[in-house]
């Protein structure tokens, strides 16, 4: 791709950039894309970051005007600060009630990531679960959604830069 490109978001249309340009939509997923060599000068790194959450209908247009960033929709697992466990089923931005679409949940001994659609949106939908990933509609068995996990570096701005 060419910087021109780059800059007139040429790519935007196209998987994975445009979360709605396939059959599924991504509600949630962290990737990345780099080019060239890290000391090279043409060097390109890009991230990207969606998040989704389940959000009260009259709250929708003041959430989609205050929360600003995907950050915000966390829904932690584990002892807060104030020595409260919490269980990802809810969070709060400002006075807006915030529902997860999916827990993601590390195993605290083999680390292994189990990701899934929250029970609330598999019971309104009626969906059932034919294998380990994949959810479909009872009446009509069109795939609905896949809730997979992918693995991908992890930048730690801790840990020094070799040259």
């Amino acid at each position: 791709m060419r910087l021109s490109d780059w800059f007139q978001y040429s790519d935007k249309n196209q998987q994975p950039y445009n979360p709605t340009s396939n059959t599924l939509i991504n509600v949630d997923r962290c990737w990345e894309n780099q080019e060239g060599d890290f000391n090279s000068p043409d060097y390109r790194k890009e991230e990207w970051l969606i998040h989704s959450a389940l959000v009260p209908v009259e709250k929708l247009d003041k959430a989609a005007r205050e929360i600003i960033s995907p950050d915000y929709l966390d829904f932690e697992v584990g002892w807060s600060f104030d020595d409260k466990f919490q269980f990802g089923d809810y969070s709060e931005y400002g006075d807006i009630q915030l529902y997860p679409l999916i827990s993601s949940i590390k195993h605290p001994i083999s680390k292994e990531l189990t990701v899934e659609l929250s029970r609330e949106f598999l019971i309104y939908h009626a969906l059932e679960r034919k294998n380990q990933f994949q959810y479909y509609h009872p009446l009509d068995n069109i795939l609905v959604c896949e809730a997979k996990t992918e693995t991908r570096s992890f930048y730690d701005p801790t840990l020094p830069l070799l040259r």
